[in-house]
């Protein structure tokens, strides 16, 4: 049996916990650097409330110290946790961000990539479903290259500002199949 586990507190200047945690090895001295919850500058404020315990046992007390303290986020008390305690981060609450472009909900980790400064107003679809077809040029492609070639930018698009501009890509193709590039 591997009784290597520890279950530890970061104490505020007054001496509360502000956190409590289940850690092997130097967990209570390096969190990684996603987590809201920091380690205090301070050394002293660091303690390891019990030693030598199976990794069982120590989900246990920590269960059961986070408890007694209870979490701000769910109103119940002083600690910054984010879940219960005795399962890592599976009971994790992650707030949802609301886009003002599209109105659309996400989580943190996806905002920056769909919505926010990245967002067209709606959802970009052609991102998340397979190969589509310009309605201009008849072209099919992927995702990355619609968005960039096709749609609103097509070189066939009498509005686009590449009107008549045919991208590189496609000229190959038009060499490779020993056809002509068609005129607009």
């Amino acid at each position: 049996m591997n009784n290597t586990y520890y279950v530890y507190a970061y104490l505020r200047q007054d001496g509360t916990p502000y956190y409590i945690g289940k850690g092997i090895g130097q967990r209570a001295w390096k969190h990684v650097k996603q987590d809201i919850t920091h380690p205090p500058k301070d050394t002293k404020r660091i303690i390891l409330l019990k030693e030598q315990l199976s990794e069982v046992d120590a989900f246990n007390l920590e269960k059961q110290l986070i408890a007694q303290h209870g979490r701000i986020d769910t109103g119940t008390g002083i600690l910054r946790n984010r879940t219960d305690g005795g399962d890592g981060t599976g009971g994790i609450i992650r707030p949802k961000i609301t886009c003002s472009k599209c109105g659309k909900d996400s989580d943190p980790g996806n905002h920056k990539r769909f919505h926010g400064d990245a967002c067209t107003g709606t959802r970009n679809q052609i991102l998340l479903k397979g190969p589509s077809t310009c309605l201009h040029c008849g072209i099919t492609c992927r995702g990355c290259n619609y968005k960039k070639y096709h749609g609103p930018l097509c070189w066939k698009n009498p509005t686009s500002v590449r009107f008549g501009k045919v991208p590189r890509h496609i000229k190959s193709l038009y060499t490779s199949n020993q056809c002509q590039i068609p005129t607009t």
